[in-house]
């Protein structure tokens, strides 16, 4: 006899038991089943999965999000001027990896609904099949995405290979209020060339912002030539990585 509880404890426990593998621990400091894995330069999380159900279907979703902190810390005290509200600015992460983005052929696996989560018949052959594609597509997609995303040379072709970011990035970076000073930020630590027209890009964008403004809810966008200012003249004084790949060794 399956219940809610059984059938979202099992999910949970075949993705713990991948996130344990991969190092990542439990932080004793969230409530919310957060496991997190440290390094010198940041910190990987995923939560274990929010279990949603139909009348014959589980669904549930895996993302790892990653912050990279000497990104964020370059422009993060300001983040409440341009509507990013996150009470605590050290929270805010860097990129995302999801089952999709690290694995775009899984639109055509049946285990997948199309819409951004996997999906499993409330059976005995359903459920047991959840354990070993987990094991998978955590290992042998979701890692290895990771992995490949510690070149930030690679990050940055993802959202500067054109003076406009290309239409699918939000796919792996959440597209708000400070995903402009991000785009800055990688262009200038991995030497960009095209660092200085991206930046002059937005510049020409500002002559619009007093009308944009004057919508309702969108007043902060008169916060951005500020922000840019001090972001663009914080980014003076730093200099392209010598060695863009972030370290592998946990802390």
């Amino acid at each position: 006899m399956f219940t809610r509880e059984s059938i979202t404890a099992d999910v949970q426990n075949a993705v713990k038991i991948q996130l344990e593998k991969n190092g990542f621990l439990l932080d004793i400091k969230n409530e919310y089943n957060k496991y997190i894995k440290y390094y010198d330069w940041g910190h990987d999380y995923c939560f274990l999965p929010h279990v949603r159900f139909q009348s014959e279907h589980i669904l549930f979703s895996l993302t790892v999000h990653r912050r990279i902190d000497f990104i964020e810390k370059i422009w993060q005290e300001w983040s409440n001027l341009v509507n990013v509200n996150i009470e605590d600015p050290n929270e805010i992460t860097t990129l995302y990896i999801t089952e999709k983005n690290a694995y775009p052929e899984i639109v055509n696996e049946i285990y997948y609904d199309g819409c951004g989560s996997f999906i499993f018949e409330i059976s005995e052959k359903g459920l047991n099949s959840i354990e070993q594609i987990i094991h998978n597509i955590f290992n042998d997609r979701i890692i290895l995405k990771l992995q490949e995303l510690r070149d930030l040379v690679s990050v940055d072709k993802i959202i500067n290979s054109e003076l406009d970011s290309p239409q699918n990035v939000n796919e792996i970076f959440n597209v708000d209020g400070g995903f402009m000073f991000k785009r800055m930020i990688f262009a200038k630590i991995t030497g960009n060339f095209i660092y200085e027209d991206i930046c002059n890009l937005y510049k020409s964008r500002f002559n619009k912002i007093d009308e944009i403004a004057k919508t309702p809810g969108k007043e902060y966008f008169l916060n951005y030539p500020m922000v840019f200012e001090k972001v663009y003249e914080r980014l003076k004084n730093i200099d392209p990585l010598e060695n863009s790949i972030l370290s592998d060794k946990t802390i």
